[in-house]
């Protein structure tokens, strides 16, 4: 079964609600994070014809046996390369300030809390952790409202690709790093050449997200959802 990143984005809310019962029911589903182009077909069209489709990144695949069910299936075996998701992924996690990390817990059940963006780092950096991390006010960062276009830095990774779709927004609060961890991240989604969504990689990999996803629009939250899954997530290929 196959979820586009088109039909994902469309409807922030019941996207975020269909990802939640595919992770809550073990569907073995995955983020990709390379195009595919392949076979498909419509389950429940009159004829059954097959349509040439490329399934962008970010785009969700499952397994048939899964209860929740769509639109559109493949029509073929194909090797795909992305992020199992699950509801036991380990993550670590640093946003001492952000509501992100309730609704994070209420959906992914081995979560680890450090509580320092230095534990974090070095977490991600000298050890197999993968993890997500919310900036907030403090002396490692510079806090400003920034209004501006998205672009992506990496169209390949589910956090880059609302870059492409040129959406433009303002952000209430946006942290930038300062200092010796600026030159720590990769930027993956900026606004105006400001990051929005970057990573640091290491032994594991890490997301830093610049923005608290729950102060800011619906759409950066399933964003970082979409995003911290992946990161999270059991790479396969």
């Amino acid at each position: 079964m196959v979820f586009p990143i088109e039909l994902i984005f469309s409807n922030v809310a019941k996207s975020i609600e269909i990802i939640d019962k595919l992770i809550s029911k073990n569907c073995r589903c995955i983020i990709l994070d390379t195009p595919l182009v392949v076979n498909t077909r419509y389950r429940y069209q009159e004829y059954n014809s097959l349509i040439k489709y490329v399934i962008g990144p970010g785009s969700i695949v499952c397994r048939d046996d899964c209860e929740i069910v769509t639109n559109i299936e493949l029509a073929e075996k194909c090797w795909v390369s992305g992020a199992y998701i699950s509801a036991e992924s380990k993550c670590i996690t640093y946003m001492p300030s952000s509501s992100y990390l309730d609704f994070l817990k209420k959906r992914i059940t081995n979560i680890e809390e450090v509580y320092s963006l230095d534990v974090y780092l070095d977490s991600i950096q000298r050890s197999k952790e993968n993890g997500v991390a919310v900036l907030h006010t403090g002396l490692e960062v510079q806090e400003s409202r920034i209004r501006g276009r998205l672009s992506s830095r990496n169209p390949l990774h589910p956090a880059g690709v609302i870059g492409k779709f040129e959406v433009e927004i303002e952000l209430k609060r946006h942290y930038n790093l300062l200092g010796p961890y600026k030159r720590l991240v990769h930027y993956i989604l900026t606004i105006d050449e400001n990051p929005l969504i970057s990573e640091v990689i290491g032994l594991g990999k890490g997301l830093i997200l610049h923005y608290d996803p729950i102060y800011e629009s619906s759409i950066l939250l399933l964003v970082a959802y979409l995003s911290t899954l992946y990161e999270c997530g059991e790479y396969q290929k």
